[in-house]
């Protein structure tokens, strides 16, 4: 489903929380960037109370998700 998603051009955010019980994340934020280097996907995923951000080249976004 994600491959699905990611081929589309059109996302403008894509947005995963309400965890399962021993999740390292309690939310993740994805959402589409432009950078000198590209078109990438930044996540933004909160674990307590600190942010951590990655930045997510398109073709990687749906194995990423996976792992």
């Amino acid at each position: 489903m994600i491959k699905e998603l990611t081929d589309n051009a059109n996302i403008l955010r894509i947005v995963a929380s309400n965890p399962k019980a021993g999740a390292e994340y309690r939310k993740v934020d994805i959402r589409p960037v432009r950078l000198s280097k590209g078109d990438f996907f930044q996540a933004e995923m909160l674990k307590g109370t600190q942010a951590f951000h990655s930045n997510i080249p398109s073709d990687e976004l749906a194995e990423r998700c996976r792992a």
